[in-house]
């Protein structure tokens, strides 16, 4: 199965940690200035560089606990799902159409592309999927368009009408 992190997540790791480990380091350096200052009012300013950069990094922390709610990798991670295709249906959810695809294994998905409505049961379909944390209700899965078995799809008829 072919998985990629999401955006977030790469964020997270490549922006997030390097800040939190510089305010760290920024924190140890002020504190080791202030214990060698002879002036009080420097080891004042110090010790508060030092408090301010440690406030900084466990905001940091905090924010990325939030933001990485629920903490398991597949709300995360981008992973690859193809099945054949069992039954299709549109929604409309607040003005934009998504479809609702059973694949014939039992696993249901929602597909965020119209391309997935031009797929009948029997075809392949390739889709990319993160699962969804709902407050309220069960988590379910969104998912990007891929491919799939073109000789399945739908043919146009010379009118245009899908046959």
């Amino acid at each position: 199965m072919n998985e990629s992190w999401s955006f977030g997540a790469k964020i997270a790791l490549y922006v997030g940690a390097p800040f939190v480990g510089l305010m760290l380091m920024m924190a140890a350096y002020a504190l080791a200035a202030r214990s060698k200052s002879e002036f009080s009012y420097k080891r004042a300013e110090a010790g508060a560089f030092a408090v301010g950069c440690i406030a900084a990094a466990l905001v940091a922390l905090g924010a990325a606990a939030v933001a990485m709610y629920p903490y398991s990798a597949e709300y995360h991670k981008w992973s690859t799902v193809e099945g054949e295709v069992a039954k299709i249906e549109r929604r409309r959810l607040n003005e934009t159409d998504r479809y609702v695809v059973l694949f014939t294994d039992g696993r249901v998905r929602s597909c965020d592309d119209t391309r997935c409505s031009l797929y009948h049961p029997g075809a392949t379909l390739r889709l990319t999927c993160k699962r969804e944390w709902q407050y309220s209700g069960d988590d379910g899965w969104s998912c990007n368009y891929i491919g799939g078995s073109v000789d399945r799809l739908s043919s146009s008829s010379a009118d245009g009408s899908v046959a």
